[in-house]
């Protein structure tokens, strides 16, 4: 932006700061609270603690108005607040240097925001609104920055209130970088470019939040990103590489693609002969018949059933098989069926009975009570983490504490066992106010009549609800690609944009279209160029988040015991792990238990890279008795008296898809010949540390 521009602006800023000062009575919520959380008073490691500081405490970053009034103007008979001499309260003196404080000077005497405040206790500290904030906007909206680097850019944002006026209320914006690597921004929202990528900016006015996106592309000549068809995805994932200036991979072989798409959609590996007979296909279209062909087999359902069943808390059903098995078949059924993921969600939270009867009754089960009930519905079905509101309003989301229990108290009626009751007596009782909560659905003004169970699922299920779909659409992208559009993918909220906003948008929009069908989404993603690209194990985080590789994802722990059985073909011959049976999760447990010390109703992701996973692969009895049974594939190499290249070719055709490389093979073929006589096989010892060693490999462990 120009220097002239900029003067400019600064002059507009000042002339709109007098008008907020001077021009009309101070307002609690939209005025004083902003200094607060501008000068970092009421952030968690100052005031806005659970316990406050040096006796002061203050509602996380000004979440509860009326409460800060109090702490302020009435606690200790008022001791902060000088009505006399507004000048001297303690309130104006100690954030601006004239006393001691423990936070340091937050501005100074003569600084308007100590005016602000002064002129606020002149007029006698009113808690009494002025008016009513609907919105902000900031400008601008979004950056893409093709100068020289480092450059700044200043930000204006603007308040409209419920009487129509407009008010640039810049000065008193809390501004934040998420990205500081990227830009940086201080706190008269001036950005600061530092180098390419992606970042954004938090903004944040009273209760309103607003991010900025800032794009700032790679230098050199324009990446060779050509438009791959007309593939919805692909079109929204090369715009956004072309803006960012970054090459995409190629396309992954025959050989990673048939491994990868076996194990993302049924969770086991191919075998060797279905391998082969992938490769040596001719076919134009072999990609897409792979694709359906799995989302139709029965091993899909199976894996998919442990998909969608560990969004649930199962292992509170771990004392009742008969319910737990009766949840399974039920889920089962619906996915054999093709049941949309709205219909799925209705009947899981509108069903009641006997648990052992009607398997969605069984949701009502996996919660202790109402409050956890509250939290299980809006993490799984909005991807919303509520539980932020428990204590006090969310500080980085609009949830309020009135959200959290008005919406606990939708299911403080359900009464839960082998039968599962609605219409029970019970209550939430709200810690602020100790009265039974008002009915609440999260995020929507209640009116005279409070909102039933019933209306919460419409309002949930409606086409245009903005969590619904795009929760779901964000978890299936990151099982198949490694991570979320949005990550956690259970935090989805405007302070924690998504990596490409618009595919997002257009996946949950097709999602609706298509009834909620999860094998079309599966279908859709994976026959994106996006799905489909080569992987690498050295690029960048950014490369990876907006898809210009394909990042490699550790198997999940069931999926990885099962690969292992399936290759050694282990005579236990018991159920796959990777089905989705409650009971069958047992080995995948004690793995996570013995290597990551994880708790039995907890989820987790084993990670076989740290100490404790790679000292469970060297000396793990589970691990290593596969290697040396008799009952596995080494044995059945052996059958044949001339062990010879053909051995270590169908090792690793059964382990990783594919031939040894020529350097491999030559290794392997020195290691299975005896130093004493070059023609003399040493056997099974050393095909059972090559089976070892290609078990144990990153590139079988992982899905590339």
């Amino acid at each position: 932006m120009k220097l002239a521009a900029i003067q400019r602006r600064t002059l507009m800023i000042v002339a709109c700061w007098s008008a907020i000062v001077y021009g009309q009575r101070i307002d609690l919520a939209t005025q004083i609270v902003p200094i607060l959380s501008k000068c970092g008073c009421n952030s968690a490691t100052c005031h806005g603690s659970a316990a406050g500081q040096g006796g002061f405490r203050l509602s996380l970053f000004g979440g509860d108005p009326d409460f800060d009034h109090q702490q302020m103007v009435r606690q200790y008979a008022g001791r902060r607040i000088d009505f006399r001499q507004p000048q001297h309260s303690l309130l104006v003196t100690k954030p601006s240097g004239q006393l001691e404080h423990g936070g340091g000077v937050r501005f100074g005497p003569d600084d308007q925001l100590a005016r602000l405040l002064i002129q606020w206790i002149d007029e006698g500290a009113n808690a009494k609104p002025v008016r009513m904030l609907q919105r902000i906007s900031v400008q601008p909206e979004s950056i893409v920055y093709h100068g020289s680097l480092p450059s700044e850019q200043p930000l204006q944002v603007e308040a409209q209130f419920a009487d129509g006026t407009l008010s640039d209320v810049s000065p008193l914006v809390s501004f934040e970088s998420l990205d500081e690597a990227v830009v940086q921004v201080d706190s008269h929202g001036r950005l600061t470019l530092i180098r390419p990528g992606m970042g954004h900016v938090l903004v944040r006015f009273a209760d309103q939040l607003a991010t900025v996106p800032v794009m700032i592309p790679f230098p050199g000549s324009p990446a060779a990103n050509s438009l791959p068809g007309d593939h919805a995805i692909d079109q929204r994932v090369q715009a956004a590489l072309n803006d960012l200036n970054i090459s995409a991979a190629g396309v992954a072989n025959d050989h990673r693609f048939v491994r990868r798409v076996y194990l993302d959609l049924i969770g086991r590996l191919p075998t060797q002969a279905q391998s082969q007979a992938f490769v040596n296909d001719q076919g134009i279209n072999k990609r897409t018949e792979m694709i359906d062909s799995l989302l139709s087999s029965p091993e899909f359902v199976e894996y998919w059933t442990r998909w969608f069943a560990q969004l649930f808390p199962l292992d509170r059903l771990r004392q009742d098989s008969a319910a737990a098995e009766c949840f399974q078949e039920w889920l089962a059924d619906a996915l054999h069926t093709n049941l949309g993921w709205h219909t799925i969600a209705r009947r899981l939270l509108t069903s009641d009975g006997d648990s052992h009867q009607n398997g969605a009754a069984n949701f009502y089960r996996f919660a202790a009570n109402a409050r956890d009930q509250a939290e299980l519905v809006s993490e799984t079905f909005m991807g919303v983490r509520l539980r932020c509101a428990n204590c006090h309003n969310h500080p980085l989301d609009r949830w309020t504490q009135d959200d959290y229990h008005g919406f606990a108290q939708l299911f403080a009626d359900v009464q839960t066992g082998r039968m599962v009751r609605f219409g029970q007596t019970g209550e939430v009782i709200h810690p602020q106010t100790g009265l039974p909560a008002v009915r609440k659905i999260p995020g929507e003004v209640t009116g005279e009549s409070p909102p039933n169970r019933q209306q919460f699922v419409e309002w949930l299920l409606d086409a245009d609800n903005p969590y619904f779909a795009t929760a779901m659409v964000n978890r299936i992208w990151a099982a198949l690609m490694g991570q979320g559009l949005i990550e956690p993918v259970d935090d989805l909220r405007s302070t924690n944009p998504a990596s490409h906003p618009e595919l997002l948008q257009q996946l949950a929009d097709d999602f609706v279209r298509n009834d909620y069908n999860v094998r079309f989404l599966l279908r859709h993603i994976c026959t994106s160029a996006a799905y489909q690209r080569d992987s690498q194990l050295q690029a960048s985080q950014l490369k990876y988040r907006m898809q210009a590789v394909r990042q490699c994802k550790p198997m999940p722990t069931a999926v990885l015991l099962d690969a292992w059985s399936d290759v050694t073909s282990d005579a236990s011959d018991g159920p796959a792990i990777s089905k989705g049976s409650v009971q069958d999760s047992d080995a995948a447990t004690a793995v996570s238990q013995d290597v990551d010390g994880c708790l039995r109703d907890e989820t987790c992701v084993t990670d076989f890279n740290s100490i404790a996973g790679q000292l469970w692969l060297l000396n793990g009895t589970h691990f290593n008795q596969l290697v040396r049974t008799k009952a596995n594939a080494l044995a059945a190499t052996m059958t044949d008296s001339d062990v010879d290249e053909r051995t270590i070719q169908q090792l690793y055709w059964a382990t990783l898809c594919r031939g040894p490389s020529a350097a491999e093979l030559a290794r392997w073929t020195r290691q299975l010949r005896s130093t004493d006589d070059a023609n003399q096989m040493v056997g099974v010892a050393v095909l059972e540390d090559l089976l070892w060693a290609l078990l144990n490999c990153h590139e079988f462990r992982h899905i590339y």
